[in-house]
């Protein structure tokens, strides 16, 4: 069984992946992350402009009419993105780490004065 892309779906592969570099880098990525919302209609709505939320629905009901190594590729190329801005945040998450073990450690200890549990971000 040939798992390969067609030519046609190396296209999309390349467009997807371009749009993903221009359109997600990693300052787009803070400032939403950072945002009241997490959410940019803008960036929704260029992404449903490439057929990206219709790519699995038939074209009858005014889908793309892609299929599953479609949406595979999208996936991918968000995975791709997403992968790199976690790779830039890394220093973050180690952070919050020692944070949170560090808090634990307070509550071990009974000086957080919460009877709770309950932590304050």
């Amino acid at each position: 069984m040939d798992f390969s892309l067609s030519e046609e779906q190396q296209l999309f592969r390349e467009s997807t992946r371009r749009f993903l570099r221009e359109q997600c880098h990693s300052k787009t990525l803070r400032e939403l992350e950072s945002s009241d919302t997490g959410f940019s209609g803008a960036l929704w709505n260029d992404m449903a402009a490439q057929g990206w939320t219709g790519i699995i629905v038939p074209e009858e009901l005014e889908g793309e009419g892609g299929g599953w190594a479609e949406a595979a590729v999208v996936v991918e190329g968000h995975g791709e993105v997403r992968g790199a801005f976690l790779r830039d945040r890394a220093g973050l998450s180690t952070r919050l780490r020692d944070r949170e073990a560090r808090l634990d450690a307070e509550d071990d200890a009974g000086r957080t004065g919460r009877r709770d549990g309950a932590r304050v971000w």
